[in-house]
């Protein structure tokens, strides 16, 4: 006597629905285009928003240490100030000079005095930005041990002759031209749209135990749907359409044009600046010390009793504005370098030196 079993039996019921377009008049391939074009001039102003960032960290690192410079010169006028106050004091209390020089002296003190919380507050603010772009708390910590402005070295020389060439890094430029490229694309959809679309349709059905045999060619039905009345009775809006497409790609290769000649523009002010400051530092230079002798000489004078203390007061002024405007040159001329990178989409590879 056997035993018996019943053997259970598995049904499988599936109905895939498989569709496609027929790709006659070009419309998905002319889609597939546009979409990448589209997605490359989002990548490029991806790039851009980058070096823009660079630039402003950059810009705004030159001008902390333009203000960390100058306020420097204020404390450095402030103790000279305080050191001349004091022997004018005595001076005075012995009757060599009057009370209006120690007047004037101790002007002079106060005016170095009110400098230093300008610069101060100057110099925290670039640091609070210079956080914020990094993204990180403000901190004294952030900068770390660095040079100071005075200690910087002035990048090389700018090439003459740049190509024009260098313009199509520009990430912008880049964006601009796939921008074309999509609304070029956009005309033969909008173009294909004209004609009738047809599709392709497979409904399969299949009951079996055997799963392998379920995408089996005998599983499917085929059906063939076409869009063939729609452009005819859509003919006008149709018409419309690739009127637009156009219009949207001659605005597009307009965008283009007008942002090469920004483009241009950017790198001559860019140029213009680096050129004119180096200029510009040369002759600050030679004026801070200038006046640093005249400021050494009034003093001198002054104690052989060869002139008055007006003397001393105006070449200590020429002395301060004269080192506060260097380094406002020298921080002008960093970010003039760091608007260059910007113009021309992350500036441009030094030519190599050949070793003597």
């Amino acid at each position: 006597m056997g035993l018996t079993t019943d053997k259970p039996e598995q049904s499988y019921m599936i109905k895939p629905t498989i569709s496609w377009e027929v790709d006659l008049f070009g419309k998905i391939r002319r889609m597939s285009e546009a979409d990448r074009a589209q997605m490359l001039a989002t990548d490029r102003a991806a790039q851009g928003v980058m070096v823009s960032l660079a630039a402003e960290v950059a810009t705004t690192y030159f001008d902390y240490l333009q203000y960390e410079y100058a306020e420097y010169i204020s404390r450095s006028t402030l103790r000279s100030r305080e050191d001349t106050y004091r022997l004018m004091e005595s001076s005075y209390r012995a009757g060599t000079i009057n009370e209006m020089e120690l007047s004037q002296s101790r002007a002079a003190v106060a005016t170095a005095q009110a400098a230093i919380p300008r610069f101060e507050r100057a110099r925290q603010q670039a640091l609070h930005a210079l956080s914020l772009l990094l993204g990180q708390n403000p901190s004294d910590d952030l900068i770390g041990r660095h040079a100071s402005l005075a200690e910087l070295d002035m990048p090389e020389e700018i090439p003459a002759g740049l190509p024009s060439d260098l313009l199509e890094r520009r990430p912008d430029m880049q964006e601009a031209y796939y921008q074309v490229m999509a609304a070029n694309a956009e005309i033969g959809v909008a173009q294909a749209m004209r004609f009738p679309s047809i599709a392709l349709t497979a409904n399969g059905g299949t009951l079996s135990d055997d799963v392998s045999r379920l995408f089996g060619s005998k599983s499917y039905l085929w059906s063939v749907a076409g869009n063939l009345t729609g452009p005819v009775f859509q003919f006008g809006a149709n018409k419309r359409r690739v009127q637009i497409a156009r219009e949207k790609h001659r605005e597009s290769v307009l965008n283009y044009e007008q942002c090469y000649l920004q483009a241009l523009r950017e790198v001559e002010d860019a140029l213009t600046a680096v050129n004119t400051y180096r200029a510009q530092i040369e002759a600050m230079k030679t004026l801070v010390r200038s006046a640093e002798r005249a400021d050494t000489v009034a003093m001198q004078r002054y104690r052989g009793g060869l002139t008055d203390y007006l003397d001393v007061l105006d070449a200590e002024r020429t002395l301060f504005e004269a080192q506060t405007d260097y380094a406002d040159a020298v921080g002008s001329a960093m970010s003039s370098y760091v608007t260059l990178y910007k113009a021309l989409g992350g500036g441009i590879t030094m030519p190599a030196t050949e070793a003597n």
